[in-house]
Formats: structure tokens, C-alpha cells, sequence
């Protein structure tokens, strides 16, 4: 089911593994959930992004260290229990796109991604 999402969403390019937690027997969000998925792809914590449309999940990945993206499908504001996620958007198919201007080195192109 995921995979049919990735590819029917454009993201696939941007996301060419998926990672479960099962491995580390700690869900999200723990941090060891965040720190082995990182490992897992071979970057450092602060080179990997969470997607999600949970806020608890985006608050767990950025105190872990890594750069996170909300999809916030309700159009509500973001939870106050930690900072905002460094990319906000309504869809998977948005995302494409706002990851796309955002580029492999995380730095946003002018306007940004939020």
C-alpha cells in the first residue's frame, strides 16, 4: 500500500525506501525509531526527513535531530507541543513539489517550502 502511494504521488523519486520501525522494537517517537532509520539509509540524523501527517511523529523526528515535513490534510493548525515542521503542506502531492524546491541539501530555494 505504501509503495502504490509513492509511485501514484510522484514521490517515489524522493523517497526510494521505506523504512519500518519492527527492526528496533521502539516505536515513534522514540528516538532510537528516528536514529535507526537514519542509520538504515546511511546519513547522518540531520541528512534524513520524516514525513507525516502526525504532529507527535514531526515533534519525536526533530527533537531526534531530523528535518521533518507535515501533511497537514485538515488545513488546522499545527500542535503546540514542539516547533513547527520545516516543510507544511496538504498533500503527498504537494510534497513532490515543495521537496523539489527545497533540493537534496535541505537549504529552501527563494520562498521556501513552508
Amino acid at each position: 500500500m505504501v509503495n502504490a502511494c509513492l509511485e501514484n504521488s510522484g514521490l517515489r523519486r524522493h523517497l526510494p525506501r521505506v523504512i519500518s520501525v519492527d527492526a528496533v522494537r521502539a516505536f515513534k517517537p522514540h528516538p532510537a525509531a528516528y536514529r535507526a532509520a537514519a542509520r538504515e539509509v546511511d546519513r547522518s540524523i540531520d541528512e534524513t526527513r520524516l514525513v507525516s501527517c502526525n504532529p507527535f511523529d514531526v515533534v519525536g523526528a526533530a527533537t531526534a535531530g531530523m528535518r521533518t515535513a507535515w501533511i497537514n490534510r485538515s488545513g488546522g493548525p499545527f500542535d503546540t507541543i514542539g516547533a513547527p515542521p520545516d516543510v507544511t503542506v496538504s498533500s503527498l502531492t504537494e510534497l513532490a513539489s515543495a521537496l523539489d524546491r527545497i533540493g537534496p541539501a535541505g537549504t529552501a530555494a527563494a520562498g521556501g517550502a513552508r
